[in-house]
């Protein structure tokens, strides 16, 4: 089959001619993106042409690199020189090569172009002085003749169609390029990108060939292709040759060998056999640089002929070979290898939703309906991410119903398609006999199962070429070994195998030779349809078999009958045939079935017995009579408790395991001759292992013993045979087992874990141990004893967490390679090395081993990686012999906190070293001639005595950190100066270090110099010469003034902040930073200028904290056209900014540069990029130049004072802004007119001189959510806006504002907030539709007169509302407030009625009505139903003396009971004319009422009605000057204040007084004009200061009462109390505020309670003596008081109220009784 080839005559297949300002961001970028989707390679200047090159001779270069020239001829395409410019010369170079030009004629009429009529004759006017305007009237003039694409209006044609027949066109003319990869590119991108980063395209070092391997479909090809497509032109000539397997065996090798002669190098004679198509491929392939894909090659043959050798290609050659054997690609010498990975679920999905419903739904996987979703989900489970199979159900099921598509898969399950059969069959017919059988068996039973398992059954099956079988599957990708060895197959292939299977007998699973599937085998079972054809049976379903036990009796070849835990059998089986080998049983017993032990000597070809789970298992009967049993495992079986010693004497027997049979406390004798493997696990309660008999160990390989934590001993045992020795988890095995004649000689891996009580080993013979691990072994003292010390074969010794462990014995290491001793925490000395010899090992890792003090001298000639880490006593480091360590590669010495010093060492391949965290570690290693040629990095961090380090060669280094090291005084000098290789150095916290030595650093990336507070200058570069130089960043080095001359052409990142003595910018040569993307200079507050630099790359510029800085940095050229971020902060001496080019600027702040006085300015206007503008705290700015910021979205204009005016915007168009936010800009006195089609957030705020409101084009503001102008004092009007989408309207403080803005056509529809306070001009409010609202406050506008009616009269949203101190405000029009739940009217003096109040409000929980006098006549309680949920009222009780102003509050509760009348918790009418009759139904309409304020009202009663207020506890009548009875008392009441209430009768004060009322609850009551303490306290003082008694024990439960001319309450300062001369304050729960009234005495009556003392007076109580009591209330003087003890709480015993120790009980007072 013919290749594909690509040659690459064209850079560029289109190249678009347009005029940037017409068409740009429109029709030219929607036509590039179409073709880009078509895969056509498009030049557009704006994306492609690299910044800082010459414009014109790249664009040149790009227009003869391009096939055809697309002209897009818009209305001002001739306005523009440059564009004429082009159009000449792609007429010129283009048309005269024979290429195409296509011209467009956008908007425009191909005859105006041709007569330069209108816009292109004016264009021509322009020009009259350019010398080129003949040329350029005729090339307009011939592109006017050209056929091509007329666009006029978007009637004629919708614009995606004209542009669809444009691209049409185009992909019919231009050269194929890229190869056809399918509809649907999913998944592809990372496998693509790690194909290419293995081919390493652009090295030269040598031909490169990548191996792509994986099975059939899985998608080899489409990813060649992908990779082909991509890296095609960076080749001289690129060739895919595709199908090579198909092609070789039609045509043979030499015909694949003269398509790429011919392809590749124009060769076009016969080739006459392979050799000679080999010697001619051999000779021609070097003569270029190609790309050679060869695809599905399946023999190594066709490798050696098509690319026999690296030898034959050009150096920069690359060659991709796809095949599903990667076993060619090993052979063949391929390192570079890449398996193809199916996709994962969402690629999956989405790669069948295209192919399926592509027709019905746009590419999102997130669109499709629930019932396609679940087919795509089966889809994806049944494929498993394999894309063939992806694609062809996906095709199959386009156009499908849902149930044709699971009828579908349901079929699939069962027997897969043809196409996906054939294609993955073509690996599985390669296939040997014997391996297709493996592989069979593997598909169809052992799928997902360990390997060793899946070996030791099919070894009874195959023998022993088994394994070399399994690895044929493994390389041809058949099957997977996966990192935990199990094997693992993809779905298909399985589906594939199991079909293979199934075709043996489509119809009659019982003459297949295979059964898994449960219903065939309960089919062959039931039906008793078993013939000789079956070798397998595999089931591990939920599966009842209901038959007669006969079916086996068929099965003559039988061989492997396997029953998982899942499987019920009705009958046990009669009969089992001779021939099998290996039976496994979960669950059931097959040691009960009939026949099968008292027959055993049948079964002479049983192998495998393995019991899972059985049952009722109690006992292993005589097994005997199976006398070539090979395995026998018993595994999970709960109740076993013994087993038969016949177990003992099976001669055959290889493997034994026992494993979780936890009753299992003894195993009989073994003589076991040809056991070679022994397990025994999890078996709880086992104690002993029995005495072993002659023979048993001779062959024994593997012996684990695990997690049998009783078991105390291992019997003396003969283990000459033993490879692996596994005991672990044995917590209470004391003794290692002894070992006849303490010889192990073949043992190779020991590992001892865990085992917590083990002490000691018996002396060992370990001639051919290669890896020892000890671990966990807590109470192990010493290492065991090697005979001899010989360990001479041992490759890996690892110790750990061996806490007791202190030494080790003298031992033989000379095959060591890896040595690991850690956590160790005993250990004093490291173990002796005969001879001091460790030449071959290469890791050692000493860690946390605390106490390890000394490490003896060793030769370590071979040692790459050391580990000293938290070793925390070592002292010295450990003597090398010869100071050789010439192969070490890492070296970690870490948290040795003791280590004073490194001896001296030859480290020739060195590549790694770090010293970390030594605290007394004074000096840095020696090193052998200085020479370190080969370190790559060096990391020296808080070693903080470290005061120096010598003079090093470090060629290769690439990696520098020295970090904290607080004595470092200087730099290591580095001899010839030379660190040309280094890529990254940081200094970091080096306090001292003063200087660093001068360097070559060449190739230097990153450099970091931080915290060094002593470093006074920058490291002398040799030559200048830091080109490769990245990342620049200087932080915190406090002392440095000034930086030498540099040469920084590569660098992309300067960051130089809080180096305050700095005076001066790094001098750059050239002054190139032509590629830095990133400076920051922030806190150099000494710094004063910045020399004149080009930054064409420039993409973020950040100058703060700069004091000292006067000027902005000159640019070269003035260009910073990449330029992204601009930020000038707090450079508070910085006056101006010289003009600028930022064509790129998205982002610009300007803040708290205090002495800018001008905006820069901007060539061109233009900053059509910018997205974010701010400036701030900018005080001398007073203008900003006219801009073109066609692409902002957020302006902020803050707290600049002097900022006369807005700045001007070229066309007013500020079409994508969405926030505007004007703030203290106190001089500004107007907005020019602005387009705000975007615009969601304005803010005008604290614009004291602002007079008007910005026009706003079209007064569309259609899209702004909040709005805020607020304290515009000068402010008068606002224009008419389009509102529509407004949520947020605050208009506080505009004292001037006179009318509310017109609102076009009144719809505010979308407002929740709208505030328009102290607005004190303004007089009305138009008609508006406010359907949303849900605040609204006009509180404090004196002027407003009228609130117009709301559209539909429906504000049922309306939460709040506040219309406090409208004092000119007549009326409210009838509102629907179902939501309400605040309003105020208070002090709206001129409101003449309550507004009309449609439905019920629900949900008010607070009205207010400060004297408006209107609530007296229209208020209706009618309108308040019971609201649903708590809203805590803010009103206050404050009884004011001025009592002027009315109030109603009414506040509701959480929860309360659901037969009441109302919910309302809180009511509160002050200063109202509330009368007895609204009071009495208040009551009744609010009976669950528990605070009830009615201060200041004109009441005479409280009525009766008042006590079915069962919650009521508090009531407040102060100044109720005309009530004169209280005829109910609440049952609830505890607080009562009717101060001031004058006319109150004697009777209902002595009601109020009752004793049992008092004594009841914990009362706080006052009363007015009560002249006598009530008779039944116990005992009564008059006029004084305090009151006192004597107590004994606790504190006594007392009632207080006092009658004074002046009105207090002690809720709010308290009163004194002093208990033997220690003061407290005493604090009431009641949050009643106090008051003085010098004109009336009141009587206070209140109980004391403990807890409300701020402190705890136990600590001033005496004990068993009496305690004096002295109680100040805090008034100048008082007339009466009295205490009263509450007797149910107190004995009258332990309080007096004379002082006891005083015998003639001398009163305290003189005025007491």
């Amino acid at each position: 089959m013919a290749p594909l080839t690509v040659t690459n005559r064209f850079k560029y297949d289109v190249f678009l001619s347009f005029r940037g300002e017409d068409t740009r961001y429109g029709f030219t970028s929607y036509l590039k993106k179409a073709l880009d989707d078509k895969g056509v390679r498009t030049f557009m200047d704006d994306e492609e042409l690299q910044k800082g090159e010459e414009i014109t001779p790249s664009l040149l270069k790009a227009i003869e690199d391009s096939q055809i020239a697309i002209v897009v001829l818009s209305k001002n395409y001739a306005s523009s020189s440059f564009c004429l410019q082009e159009l000449s010369h792609i007429l010129h170079s283009i048309k005269d090569k024979g290429r195409s030009v296509l011209p467009v004629f956008y908007k425009v009429d191909p005859s105006v172009i041709r007569k330069l009529e209108k816009s292109y004759g004016e264009a021509m006017d322009k020009h009259k002085a350019n010398s080129n305007l003949d040329k350029w009237k005729v090339c307009l003039h011939q592109v006017a003749d050209l056929s091509g694409f007329h666009y006029k209006k978007k009637r004629d044609m919708p614009e995606h169609k004209f542009i669809g027949e444009i691209v049409e066109k185009v992909l019919g003319n231009i050269e194929p390029v890229a190869l056809p990869v399918g509809d649907y590119k999913v998944g592809l991108e990372h496998q693509k990108q790690h194909v290419i980063s293995l081919l390493n395209v652009g090295s030269d070092d040598k031909a490169c060939m990548v191996g792509i391997y994986g099975i059939g479909g899985i998608g080899k090809t489409t990813l060649a292709i992908s990779v082909y497509n991509l890296i095609a032109n960076e080749f001289e000539v690129s060739c895919f040759v595709e199908n090579v397997r198909e092609s070789h065996e039609k045509h043979g090798l030499p015909y694949l060998q003269k398509i790429i002669l011919s392809k590749v190098v124009g060769e076009k004679k016969e080739l006459t056999s392979v050799l000679n198509g080999i010697s001619k491929l051999e000779q021609m392939l070097k003569q270029k640089k190609i790309l050679l894909i060869l695809d599905d090659v399946n023999e190594l043959e066709q490798l050696e002929a098509l690319a026999g050798k690296h030898e034959w290609f050009n150096r920069s050659s690359r060659i991709i070979i796809t095949t599903r054997d990667k076993r060619l690609l090993t052979c063949h010498g391929i390192e570079c290898k890449y398996e193809v990975k199916g996709l994962n679920d969402i690629d999956a999905a989405e790669l069948v939703r295209r192919k399926a419903f592509k027709d019905e739904f746009s590419p999102s996987y997130k669109n499709v309906s629930t019932e396609k979703m679940h087919v795509l989900e089966r889809v994806v489970t049944y494929a498993s991410g394999h894309p063939l199979a992806l694609e062809v159900m996906g095709s199959h099921f386009s156009n499908k119903t849902i149930e044709q598509c699971k009828d579908a898969l349901d079929r699939y399950e069962k027997i897969p398609h043809k196409k996906i059969q054939m294609t993955l069959q073509v690996s599985f017919d390669a296939l040997e006999d014997e391996e297709k059988f493996v592989f069979l068996d593997i598909a169809c039973c052992f799928k997902g199962w360990k390997l060793t398992r899946v070996e030791e059954i099919l070894h009874v099956h195959h023998g022993d070429n088994m394994k070399d079988h399994i690895n044929v599957l493994v390389e041809k990708s058949l099957i997977k070994i996966d990192g935990f060895g199990y094997v693992a197959l993809h779905d298909l292939l399985e589906d594939m195998g199991k079909e293979i299977v199934r075709q043996e007998s489509p119809n009659n699973p019982g003459e297949r030779s295979r059964l898994w599937d449960p219903k065939d085998i309960q089919k062959v079972l039931e039906e008793n349809k078993g013939t000789s054809k079956i070798e397998i049976i595999h089931l591990d379903s939920w599966v009842k078999v209901e038959w007669d036990g006969e079916a086996f009796k068929k099965m003559e070849n039988l061989k492997t009958l396997i029953f998982g835990n899942k499987v019920y059998l009705c009958e046990n089986p009669k009969h089992l045939p001779n021939s099998l080998r290996v039976l496994e049983c979960s669950k059931l017993n097959p040691l009960e079935w009939e026949g099968f032990l008292t027959k055993a000597s049948k079964f002479q070809n049983m192998r495998v017995l393995n019991l899972n789970r059985s049952q009722d298992l109690a006992q292993i009967p005589d097994i005997s009579g199976l006398l070539n049993l090979e395995e026998f495992s018993i595994q999970y079986c709960k109740t076993l408790i013994a087993i038969d010693k016949s177990i003992g004497f099976l001669g055959n027997l290889k493997i034994l395991r026992i494993v979780k049979c936890t009753e299992i406390r003894i195993i009989p004798p073994l003589m076991l001759p040809s056991l070679e493997e022994l397990y025994l696990s999890e078996c709880s309660n086992l104690e002993n292992f029995s005495p072993v008999i002659d023979d048993f160990g001779d062959k024994l390989k593997i012996m684990s013993v695990r997690h049998c934590i009783k078991l105390r001993s291992i019997p003396p045992l003969k283990l000459d045979s033993l490879e692996t020795l596994k005991l672990s988890f044995c917590h209470s095995l004391e003794s290692f087992p002894l070992v006849v004649e303490e010889y192990l000689r073949k043992l190779k891996t020991m590992i001892v874990t865990s085992c917590r009580s083990l002490r000691s080993f018996p002396p060992l013979k370990l001639d051919s141990l290669e890896t020892l691990k000890l671990s966990f072994c807590h109470s192990l003292e010493s290492f065991p004893l090697v005979v001899e010390e010989y360990l001479r074969k041992l490759k890996t010794m690892i110790v750990t967490s061996c806490r007791s462990l202190r030494s080790f014995p003298p031992l033989k290491l000379d095959s060591l390679e890896t040595l690991e001793l850690s956590n160790c925490h005993s250990l004093e000395s490291f173990p002796l090395v005969a001879d001091e010899y460790l030449g071959k090992l290469k890791t050692m890792l000493v860690k946390n081993c605390h106490n390890l003090k000394s490490i003896p001298p060793l030769k370590l000639d071979s040692l790459e990686t050391l580990e000293l880490s938290d070793c925390h006593s070592l002292e010295s480091f450990p003597l090398v012999a010869d100071e050789y360590l010439g192969k070490l590669k890492t070296m970690l010495v870490k948290n040795c906190h003791n280590l004073k010093s490194i001896p001296p060492l030859k480290l020739d391949s060195l590549e790694t070293l770090e010293l970390s965290c030594c605290d007394t570690l004074e000096s840095f290693p020696l090193v052998v001639d200085t020479f370190l040629a080969k370190l790559k990095t060096l990391n020296v961090k808080c070693c903080r005595n470290l005061r120096s380090i010598p003079p090093l060669k470090l060629d290769s280094l690439e990696t520098l950190k020295l970090s904290d090291c607080h004595c470092l005084e200087s730099f290591p000098l580095v001899v010839d100066e030379y660190l040309g290789k280094l890529k990254t150095m940081l200094v970091t916290n080096c306090r001292s270090l003063m200087s660093i030595t001068p360097l070559k650093l060449d190739s230097l990336e990153t450099l970091k110099l931080s915290f060094c507070h002593s470093l006074e200058s920058f490291p002398l570069v040799v030559e200048e010469y830091l080109r490769k130089l990245k990342t620049m960043i200087v932080t915190s080095c406090r002392s440095l003034r000034s930086f030498p001359p540099l040469k920084l052409d590569s660098l992309e990142t300067l960051e130089l902040s809080d180096c305050h003595s700095l005076e001066s910018f790094p001098l750059v040569v050239d002054e190139y930073l032509g590629k830095l993307k990133t400076m920051l200079v922030k806190n150099c507050h000494n710094l004063k200028s910045i020399p004149p630099l080009k930054l064409d790359s420039l993409e973020t510029l950040e100058l703060s904290g700069c004091d000292t800085l006067e000027s902005f940095p000159l640019v070269v050229d003035i260009f910073l056209a990449k330029l992204k971020t601009l930020k000038v902060k707090s450079c508070r001496n910085l006056r101006i900014i010289p003009p600028l080019k930022l064509d790129s600027l998205e982002t610009l702040e300007f803040s708290n540069c205090h002495s800018l006085e001008s905006f820069p300015l901007v060539v061109d206007e233009y900053l059509g990029k910018l997205k974010t503008m701010l400036v701030k705290n900018c005080h001398s700015l007073k203008s900003i130049p006219p801009l073109k910021l066609d692409s902002l979205e957020t302006l902020e204009l803050s707290c600049c004072d002097t900022l006369e005016s807005f700045p001007l915007v070229v066309d007013t168009f500020l079409a994508k802004l969405k926030t505007l936010n004007v703030k203290c800009c106190r001089n500004l006195r107007s907005i020019p007119p602005l387009k705000l089609d975007s615009l969601e957030t304005l803010e005008l705020s604290d614009c004291h001189s602002l007079e008007s409101f910005p026009l706003v084009v079209d007064e569309y503001l259609g899209k702004l959510k909040t709005m805020l102008v607020t304290n515009c004092f000068s402010l008068r009007s606002i224009p008419p806006l389009k509102l529509d989408s407004l949520e947020t309207l605050d208009l506080s403080c505009c004292f001037s504002l006179e009318n509310f803005p017109l609102v076009v056509d009144g719809f505010l529809g979308k407002l929740k907030t709208m505030l328009v306070k102290n607005c004190h001009n303004l007089r009305s409010i138009p008609p508006l539709k406010l359907d949303l609202l849900q605040e609204l406050d006009l509180s404090n506008c004196f002027m407003l007169e009228s609130f117009s009616s709301v559209r539909d009269e429906l504000l049922d949203k309306l939460k709040f509302v506040n219309i406090e101190f409208c004092i000119m405000l007549r009326s409210i029009p009838q509102l629907r407030l179902t939501s309400l739940k605040y309003f105020n009217l208070s002090c709206c003096y001129s409101l003449e009625s309550f507004p009309e109040i449609l439905g019920e409000m629900r949900n008010i929980p607070g009205l207010l009505l400060d004297d408006t006098p209107s609530i007296e006549s229209s208020f209706q309680f009618h309108n308040l139903t019971q609201p649903p949920t708590f809203h805590p009222c803010d009103c206050q009780y404050d009884n004011r003396s001025d009592g002027n102003h009315p109030k109603l509050t009414i506040m509701n509760e959480e929860k309360v009971n659901s037969m009441q009348s109302s919910n309302v918790k809180y009511i509160c009418v002050r200063n109202a004319k509330l009368s007895d009759e609204l009071l009495s139904k208040t009551l009744m309409l609010f009976a669950n009422v528990k605070e009830l304020h009615l201060t200041n009202n004109q009441l005479t009663i409280i009525p009766k009605s008042i006590e079915k207020c069962q919650f009521l506890w508090k009531l407040v009548l102060d100044d109720c000057k005309e009530l004169h009875e209280i005829k109910g008392i609440p049952p609830r009441l505890r607080v009562l204040s009717a101060v001031h209430c004058i006319s109150l009768t004697s009777s209902c004060k002595s009601k109020l007084l009752n004793q049992e009322l008092h004594e009841a609850r914990n009362t706080c009551f006052r009363l007015p004009r009560v002249p006598k303490i009530p008779k039944w306290f116990d005992h009564k003082c008059e006029a004084g200061l305090s009151i006192s008694f004597w107590f004994r024990n606790k504190f006594p439960a007392i009632a207080l009462c006092v009658v004074s001319p002046l009105t207090f309450w002690f809720g709010y300062h308290g009163i004194r109390v002093s208990i033997n001369g220690n003061s407290f304050i005493y604090k009431s729960n009641s949050e009643i505020c106090w008051r003085q009234r010098p004109d009336m005495y009141h009587l206070h009556l209140f109980h004391m309670q403990t807890e409300n003392f701020n402190d705890n007076m136990d600590k001033a109580l005496l004990e068993n003596k009496w305690n004096h009591a002295e109680i100040y209330f805090g008034v100048s003087a008082f007339m009466y008081s009295g205490v009263h003890v509450l007797k149910e709480k107190n004995s009258m015993e332990d309080i007096r109220f004379t002082n006891p120790a005083n015998d003639a009980n001398i009163v305290l007072h003189s005025g007491c009784t």
